[in-house]
C-alpha cells in the first residue's frame, strides 16, 4: 500500500467521522428550513443558517477535495479559507442556542477543524512535492 493511499484512507475516515455527520444534519433539517421561510413571516433566521452552512459545508468538502488530490496542490482560493474558519466558529452560535450543550459545540466543531487539518495536510504534501508553500488569501 502506497502512502497516498494511506493518506486518501485517513482523509476519507475523517470526512466521514468530521464532515459528513453535519452536513446530513443540515440536509435533514433543510427541510424543515425551507417549511419555515414558506409558513412564516420571520424569514430573516432560517436564511441566515442557510446563507452561513452552505458555504462552510462547500468548502469543508473543497478542502477534502484538495487533500485526496494525487497531486498536492494547496487551494489557495480565499473562499475556501474562509469558508473553514466561518465553518469552526459557526459551532459557537449554534451551541449557544442550544443552552451551551457540549455534545452540540463539539459536534458543530468538527467540520471546521476537520477541514483546517485536511488544508494542513494539503500544505504539507504541497511542500514536499516542491510547491510553492506561501499560503496566501489572495486569489491566483
Amino acid at each position: 500500500m502506497t502512502k497516498l493511499t494511506k493518506i486518501r484512507i485517513a482523509l476519507t475516515l475523517g470526512a466521514i467521522v468530521g464532515i459528513a455527520p453535519v452536513t446530513l444534519i443540515f440536509i435533514w433539517g433543510l427541510i424543515y428550513l425551507v417549511i419555515a421561510i414558506v409558513y412564516t413571516d420571520k424569514i430573516a433566521l432560517p436564511v441566515t443558517i442557510i446563507a452561513i452552512s452552505v458555504p462552510s459545508l462547500w468548502g469543508c468538502w473543497k478542502s477534502y477535495a484538495a487533500a485526496m488530490a494525487s497531486k498536492p496542490r494547496h487551494p489557495r482560493d480565499w473562499r475556501v479559507i474562509a469558508s473553514v474558519i466561518v465553518a469552526t466558529f459557526w459551532a459557537f452560535p449554534c451551541s449557544a442556542a442550544m443552552s451551551w450543550d457540549l455534545t452540540i459545540l463539539f459536534t458543530f466543531l468538527m467540520p471546521g477543524l476537520t477541514a483546517a487539518i485536511m488544508l494542513a495536510v494539503t500544505e504539507c504534501r504541497a511542500r514536499r512535492n516542491g510547491q510553492n508553500g506561501k499560503v496566501t488569501a489572495i486569489p491566483d
